[in-house]
């Protein structure tokens, strides 16, 4: 999921979906290279989501409203071509992204096998992440990055 827009909603089409925060697999692997080396892992959440559903994760962790409105494909497509992708590769994410609706993705349990314990649900990484999805005021802005500048 992007980050939230200053008007405080996001637009986007899709299915069903376990999102996935990667951070205990990569620390996992940064931990043992030599066994993670050359090889993929496929990552997902411990549950399937809509972004209807990630949205209201997101809504409950910022304590705050968040609108999230369906584009049409048409507007998806004109969106991601007008940014430059590949009017091919749109044609195929949107079609496998509408098929998404009616045969959601599965949700694996390959970090559970990795790391020994089971993915994070999206609600508890909504909460963690919390501040990447709060809009700052002009002010924090320019504190973070004055903090930023004289930290290196």
């Amino acid at each position: 999921m992007r980050g939230v827009p200053a008007q405080g909603g996001r637009r986007g089409v899709g299915g069903g979906h376990p999102p996935t925060p990667p951070g205990d697999v990569a620390v996992l692997a940064l931990r043992d290279p030599d066994r993670h080396a050359g090889r993929a892992y496929l990552l997902t959440g411990p549950a399937i989501l809509t972004q209807r559903e990630q949205a209201a994760a997101i809504v409950a962790a910022i304590g705050r409203p968040l609108a999230v409105e369906e584009q049409t494909r048409a507007e998806a497509a004109a969106e991601m071509t007008s940014g430059g992708a590949d009017p091919a590769w749109v044609a195929s994410a949107l079609n496998h992204w509408a098929s998404l609706v009616e045969h959601p993705e599965i949700a694996l349990d390959t970090v559970e096998r990795l790391t020994g314990h089971p993915a994070r649900p999206f609600a508890q990484w909504a909460r963690e992440h919390a501040d990447d999805f709060r809009l700052l005021s002009p002010r924090a802005v320019a504190d973070r990055d004055a903090r930023g500048f004289r930290e290196g």
